[in-house]
Parts: C-alpha cells; structure tokens; sequence
C-alpha cells in the first residue's frame, strides 16, 4: 500500500552542487518535502562537501535533520537512471 502522505510529498534533487548555498535548502526538515534527495553530479570536492554539510545537518545535536542521499555520481551523471 502506497502512503498517500509520502507519495504526495514534493520530490528534491541536487544537480552538480558546485557551491556551499546548494546544501542551505537541508538546514532543516519540511512536512511537504520527500526526506530522500536525488544527486546527480560528477564525483569531486565539491561534491564531497555537500555532502558533508548534509551529514554535518543529520548529525548536529539541536535540531538534527534526516536526510537521506540517492546518489548518481560519476562522469555520466546526465544518464544514471
């Protein structure tokens, strides 16, 4: 059975994080927003540290999020399915 709530919540992905303001939008959770992001980006430092600043939000000790990471990486990016 499909949770309507879930199934109708708004969907996040991250193309090519190349700047620290793309992880800001996790600083925290929203009810209306799917808790799984989609990342699509070529392997690298900056992505590395997005998903640091992610893990760094999961893991704080006030008001930690729960975000968890789908992650396309690698050259061809663009095609992962």
């Amino acid at each position: 059975m499909v949770d309507k709530k879930t199934s109708d919540n708004v969907k996040m992905m991250t193309l090519d994080p190349g700047h620290f303001h793309a992880a800001l939008v996790q600083k925290k959770m929203y009810p209306q927003v799917d808790s799984t992001i989609y990342l699509f980006a070529p392997d690298g430092a900056e992505v590395k540290d997005f998903l640091n600043k992610i893990n760094s939000y999961n893991s704080r000790e006030e008001a930690p999020t729960a975000w968890k990471v789908e992650k396309y990486l690698g050259d061809d990016y663009l095609w992962k399915k």
